[in-house]
């Protein structure tokens, strides 16, 4: 395991610089009609977490 950085990408290098990076514990919160109108976000995200040696937590409250 790498060691610990208090900025996390989201994968996506222009989402990055835009919010300046996901700060380690923040949480990430999606609402939307489809799990699969999301994917282009959470695909490059969890790619990011497990290159970078991150655990990542995942929770769904649905259906």
């Amino acid at each position: 395991m790498k060691p610990f950085s208090t900025t996390l990408s989201t994968g996506i290098a222009d989402l990055d610089h835009t919010i300046r990076g996901v700060l380690a514990d923040d949480n990430i919160v999606w609402q939307v009609d489809d799990i699969s109108e999301y994917q282009a976000f959470v695909t490059p995200f969890a790619r990011a977490a497990h290159d970078n040696g991150r655990v990542l937590i995942y929770f769904r409250f649905a259906a």
